[in-house]
């Protein structure tokens, strides 16, 4: 029992996941992109 409500509860967790990830990826693009403007010789 305590695996399938596991399996169940599984594709919540993973989609919470992905979104921290790509929340935080465009996060670092950004920052990428500032870093990139402030230092030109990069």
């Amino acid at each position: 029992m305590r695996t399938s409500r596991f399996l169940q509860s599984c594709p919540l967790i993973f989609g919470f996941i992905l979104v921290r990830l790509s929340s935080k990826n465009q996060i670092l693009r950004k920052n990428f992109k500032l870093l990139k403007k402030s230092n030109p010789n990069q």
